[in-house]
């Protein structure tokens, strides 16, 4: 949600004849406030723009006002990838519903100290370009993380996502993703979660940052 509203409010700026492509994404969550209403909305404004990139902001909230989480996105305005004379964007949203469950495996390395993913993503999971949607990957990248901090905390909760997409992702190819250690405490851990695709480069690299559940955090 948050990612399709920062595409909608980056593609009203756009420039003529070029495509969105974002390259940082970062999202601090925030708890949930106590009614009980599951329903969100998520509201998006450009913060600077310049002829080849953008910077936006985004909050969502619940039914009542509550913030859940905010956000920030740079994204570069690239040339060509999009022919104007068809609406923009042109693919199908990935599904609300999309079970990443199951189209992600994961492991643990031999010394239980790192999680391995392996994550083919669908024809649901696509962009405009056809490749990885950004939402996608981060919802991804942070779901590897979260298994990470569970492994540490038994229950934990994340508090944010700071993530670089560094290259396009192809659909129906097998990415690698990796959850290792950069800090662990008592009350806080931090990893990197990187995912390569089939050659071996970095498609995206992030930092998740989470902390132990406690009796009166949030329920998921």
């Amino acid at each position: 949600m948050i990612d399709e509203s920062f595409s909608r409010v980056t593609n009203a700026i756009r420039p003529p004849g070029r495509s969105i492509v974002t390259s940082e994404l970062s999202i601090d969550l925030v708890e949930m406030a106590g009614s009980g209403d599951s329903s969100l909305s998520c509201d998006a404004n450009a913060v600077a723009v310049s002829p080849t990139a953008a910077l936006a902001h985004s909050t969502l909230q619940d039914a009542h006002g509550a913030v859940v989480a905010t956000a920030s996105t740079w994204c570069r305005f690239i040339n060509g990838g999009h022919d104007e004379n068809h609406a923009y964007p042109q693919a199908a949203k990935p599904p609300p519903d999309l079970a990443l469950h199951h189209l992600l495996t994961t492991t643990l390395s031999p010394d239980d100290s790192i999680v391995m993913a392996r994550f083919t993503p669908d024809d649901q999971c696509t962009n405009d370009l056809g490749t990885l949607h950004g939402g996608v990957a981060a919802a991804a990248a942070l779901e590897v993380g979260l298994t990470w901090l569970r492994m540490i905390y038994g229950e934990a909760l994340a508090s944010s996502i700071r993530i670089n997409l560094l290259r396009a992702a192809p659909l129906n190819e097998l990415l690698q993703i990796d959850a290792t250690p950069i800090h662990t405490g008592r009350s806080i851990a931090v990893t990197c979660v990187t995912s390569r695709n089939r050659a071996g480069k970095p498609t995206i690299v992030a930092t998740v940052t989470g902390v132990p559940r406690t009796a009166d955090s949030p329920k998921d």
